[in-house]
């Protein structure tokens, strides 16, 4: 019971004393902190931070696109990397299996690799050109 009234005194402090405001104004200094935006571009130098042209796709759509992609492409893969190795032994709800963990990993890994390292996925292109829903 004390303790718990010593952790709400203590945080009540924490908060009425300002560090959250002071935490706040250093993270939007850092420009590490400050680019909580996934795009690796401008870390490693390989961004000018230039706007692209108007008529390039979003980063949302080329998300998509790239990921529907590497679905198909990764079903068809894992599957054939099944047969492969269990030869006659085969059966279609492991071969499904591995099908649907290659849909799965290889699409959301083209989708990370997308968002990361694409220039369309930097912050001031997503500000710009993408739309919220």
């Amino acid at each position: 019971m004390v303790l718990k009234y010593l952790n709400g005194a203590m945080s009540s402090w924490y908060l009425s004393s300002g560090k959250v405001a002071d935490f706040e104004a250093k993270r939007d200094e850092s420009p590490l902190l400050r680019s909580t935006q996934m795009a690796l571009r401008r870390l490693l130098g390989w961004s000018d931070g230039e706007l692209m042209r108007s008529d390039s796709k979003p980063c949302s759509r080329l998300m998509r696109q790239t990921a529907a992609i590497f679905t198909v492409g990764g079903g068809l893969g894992f599957w054939v990397l099944c047969r492969m190795h269990y030869g006659a032994r085969i059966t279609v709800p492991r071969s499904l299996r591995w099908a649907a963990c290659g849909a799965l990993s290889m699409s959301s890994s083209s989708a990370l690799l997308v968002r990361l390292f694409s220039p369309e996925c930097e912050p001031q292109n997503i500000a710009a050109y993408d739309k919220g829903r």
